[in-house]
């Protein structure tokens, strides 16, 4: 059969000739190619590492399945005179074990032969033989041993060696050593005497190089081993060498795509999990290094909706966003679609409400992260009007405000005229959390369930130095102090304070708590309200972005009880005193603790925020107004503790 295929090969020869002399320029030098040919992937690719003139066609040269001879232009080396090219078996038809060979400007490479792949039907599937390197990169002169893991029965031998010009490979036992000695690649085979088709395989290339040599061998960023995200890009700097580098082999391309630019080589993770063996040379083919990339799968991030739980009406649409978890999405089920039609398209999910019920939407990502969106369907919504709680918000660049909606539910930022100014989202059932970015105007259109929309106009302003102070009449407070005004309300009652300093409008958090509520009117008055008892505090700001902190206490008995000054500098003095009457001791808390940081400060002792915390700069100072009043000192009980002794003083 073989004299059969040379004779074949010969005729191929001298027809090529005729070819290769149309196809390729006169005058042009010749080496004799080198070629190395290697199954990669797991389909029916095989790998074909080219090296010989520059610029010139490749003619590849075969046998078809069908016994004729074939020759097709496959590609041409590059500047360097290399190439690497990926043939298809079956969409050449070449017969798998028949002998090959190529062709460069007229100069013909030593004959091979055609790997067998996964998909050829003659190759029987092998778990009973293997090699410990599939790959192996050497200089000339150097060796490598490669150990066989051999469970067939049977005895090893050589069963072919692609180009022993290149590296000669002997066997012992199951220890295979292989000798450089030219530059080049080859790959060669071992076979058990137990099945002759029962085969391991591996490339080996070898670099002009010698021991001798001062050349650098290539060297790696990430030290030869690669870790690859699934569906993401990895990039290593290569080192090392002369000349450009180029990509000699890739054990499997179908799980990492291999590309290098200058010294930068980048490799992309096409499929879930495995492992790559990727050779990178110089293009002198000086000195070559081996990269080991394995693709693992991305952070497990749970899949998250823009609107949790979606309430819609019969007949209407919503459009939820879908975020988290890796590669592509798709739902995975639909528990009732007769209840809500759900259509996903990249990140955009639309629920569509057919008839009233509910239903659960699974959605999944390509690397099985799934999550549950619950739908609701309701065929009538009562008219309740969306209501915002500010009808303008004015930030500065890096500020935030959380606006909160009341209505029907399900609220949704519809729309963002200009988001280069403001960002928006929704914080938990009816917060809608605006941030700004840059100095500029910007429209928030917020909607819910039922279809109805409203407008929040956003106004981003650059900061300037001038200070926000908010004053009780009697005292004020700027946004440099570090002391807070404080405020204590009854339930129902409301207090005015007058906002000057900084640049209009202003502008005043919400209490997250509900303990109060609080607002701007007339551009500089500061209304807030007692709602229920409790001890909160909002932020005043100017859209200079300057800013002050008020803390408001409210009780459920009337404020008129309870009289407090705040001063203006830690050296002013109460006029009004406070009634304590219960213990106080570190982790207090509330109104008591507020007067106590008052009273502390207007004795000069106390110098921290007035927070209404019993913490360790309070308890220091209640120690300080021990010793000042020969009420206690360290080592004696209460000593930073307010007790009847400590009340008895406050209280006179």
């Amino acid at each position: 059969m073989r004299s059969f295929y040379q004779k074949k090969l010969s005729l191929i020869a001298s027809m090529l000739f005729v070819v290769s002399g149309l196809l390729l320029a006169p005058g042009a030098y010749a080496i004799t190619p080198t070629v190395s040919a290697s199954v990669t992937g797991s389909g029916d690719y095989v790998q074909l590492n080219v090296s010989g003139d520059p610029n010139s066609s490749v003619v590849l040269s075969y046998l078809s399945t069908s016994s004729q001879t074939q020759m097709s232009i496959i590609g041409s080396t590059n500047s360097y005179g290399t190439v690497t090219l990926t043939i298809s078996t079956s969409a050449y038809n070449i017969s798998p074990g028949s002998l090959f060979y190529l062709t460069v400007n007229n100069q013909r490479s030593s004959t091979m032969t055609w790997p067998y792949t996964t998909t050829s039907t003659t190759t029987p599937t092998n778990t009973a033989l293997s090699l410990s390197q599939s790959s192996v990169s050497l200089s000339v002169g150097q060796n490598a041993i490669i150990t066989a893991t051999n469970t067939t029965g049977g005895s090893l031998y050589l069963s072919s060696n692609s180009s022993p010009a290149v590296a000669n490979v002997s066997l012992s036992g199951n220890q295979i050593t292989v000798s450089a000695i030219s530059s080049g690649s080859t790959n060669f085979s071992v076979c058990s005497t137990a099945n002759q088709s029962t085969c391991a395989s591996a490339s080996v290339t070898v670099s002009s190089v010698t021991a001798a040599t001062s050349i650098a061998p290539l060297t790696f960023s990430s030290q030869n081993s690669v870790s690859i995200p699934f569906d993401q890009t990895v990039s290593v700097s290569v080192g090392g060498g002369t000349g450009t580098y180029v990509v000699s082999s890739n054990s499997n391309p179908a799980l990492v795509q291999a590309g290098i630019s200058g010294s930068i080589l980048s490799l992309h993770g096409n499929e879930l999990s495995g492992t790559s063996i990727i050779t990178i040379c110089s293009s002198d083919m000086s000195s070559c290094g081996i990269v080991s990339a394995t693709v693992t799968s991305a952070a497990n991030s749970p899949i998250s909706f823009s609107l949790a739980n979606p309430s819609i009406l019969m007949g209407q649409s919503s459009l939820i966003t879908v975020s988290g978890g890796n590669g592509v999405y798709y739902i995975s089920s639909n528990s009732n679609p007769g209840i809500v039609q759900a259509n996903l398209v990249n990140s955009n999910l639309t629920l569509f409400g057919n008839s009233s019920g509910s239903a659960v939407i699974t959605i999944c990502s390509s690397v099985n992260n799934c999550g549950t969106l619950p739908v609701v369907v309701n065929s009538s919504v009562s008219n309740i009007a969306l209501k915002l709680s500010e009808s303008s918000v004015n930030l500065s660049p890096a500020q935030t405000d959380t606006v909160f909606a009341t209505g029907n539910g399900g609220y949704i930022v519809s729309s963002n005229s200009n988001p280069s100014v403001a960002s928006a989202s929704i914080t938990g059932t009816n917060g809608i959390t605006i941030s700004g970015v840059a100095a500029g105007i910007t429209n928030i259109t917020v909607c819910q369930t039922g279809g109805q929309c409203t407008i929040l106009p956003v106004t981003v302003t650059n900061p300037t130095s001038s200070a926000t102070t908010v004053s009780n009449n009697a005292n004020s407070i700027a946004a440099n102090s570090n002391i807070s005004l404080s405020q204590i309300l009854s339930e129902g009652q409301s207090i005015s304070l007058l906002i000057s300093g900084g640049q209009s409008p202003y502008s005043v958090s919400s209490d997250p708590t509900g303990t109060f509520s609080s607002k701007i009117t007339n551009g500089s008055t500061l209304t807030l309200i007692g709602l229920k008892t409790g001890l909160s505090s909002v932020n005043v700001c100017s859209s200079s972005n300057a800013c002050v902190s008020v803390n408001v206490i409210v009780v459920n008995t009337p404020s008129a009880s309870f009289t407090q000054t705040v001063p203006a500098s830690p050296s002013s003095a109460s006029n009004t005193v406070y009634r304590f009457d219960s213990p106080l001791r570190f982790g207090s808390s509330g109104a008591d603790v507020i007067a106590l940081q008052q009273r502390l400060t207007a004795e000069g002792v106390y110098s921290g925020p007035i927070n209404g915390n019993f913490g360790p700069l309070t308890q220091a100072a209640v120690q300080k107004y021990q010793l000042k009043h020969g009420i206690a000192r360290a080592g004696q009980a209460g000593y930073g503790n307010v007790g009847p002794a400590t009340r008895a003083e406050l209280n006179k």
